[in-house]
């Protein structure tokens, strides 16, 4: 547990973290997405066919 001091030093980091970076909603829509995106770079990948 923070002390006194600590927890101000952590909540105004935290404040700031949160005021330069952009937290963007995560909807169904945006987890679907994801995991779609997570199955795909799972699967194997496809042997280069040469194109001479």
């Amino acid at each position: 547990m923070a002390d006194g001091v600590n927890r101000v030093a952590r909540q105004s980091f935290i404040d700031t973290v949160l005021a330069t970076i952009p937290v963007e909603e995560y909807t169904v829509d945006v987890a679907r997405a994801h995991a779609r995106l997570l199955a795909q770079s799972a699967e194997p990948a496809s042997p280069e066919v040469p194109t001479t």
